[in-house]
């Protein structure tokens, strides 16, 4: 799915001469490429968000280069294109208390594995394990 779109995006800015972009596709692409290829491939969409954790770390690691930072912020935000868009920290809540209920969910522990596979991709772990927490609390 997002291999078609890439490949498709490549080309089109190849033919715009926009080399910082094709360079930031051919990256990302040999990402998903990679995966298909390892002994226990991942969803897509997890690779995706895996690549975006690592850019945001870089631009800490980077933030005293400027060419190096100009260049992560560029694929960073190639990448967002291509992800799913995140849900708010309200919309997050919400889910979340519809998890509980639906499921009649007392534990802890067993609201945020549950939440975590429903909300996967769609919304950031660190925000989930902070709303559980504040709804046990």
């Amino acid at each position: 799915m997002f291999l078609e779109k890439i490949n498709q995006d490549i080309k089109n800015a190849m033919k715009n001469k926009d080399q910082p972009k094709v360079n930031s596709l051919r990256y990302l692409k040999s990402r998903l490429q990679e995966n298909i290829k390892s002994q226990n491939p991942k969803e897509e969409p997890d690779i995706l968000m895996s690549y975006k954790k690592t850019l945001e770390k870089s631009l800490d690691i980077y933030k005293d280069h400027k060419g190096e930072l100009d260049k992560i912020q560029y694929d960073l935000s190639t990448l967002c294109g291509y992800l799913p868009k995140q849900m708010t920290e309200e919309e997050t809540k919400i889910a979340i208390l519809e998890i509980k209920n639906n499921n009649n969910i007392c534990n802890s522990n067993l609201l945020m594995r549950e939440s975590i596979l429903s909300l996967k991709g769609k919304a950031d772990g660190k925000i989930i394990s902070k709303l559980v927490k504040e709804i046990f609390n």
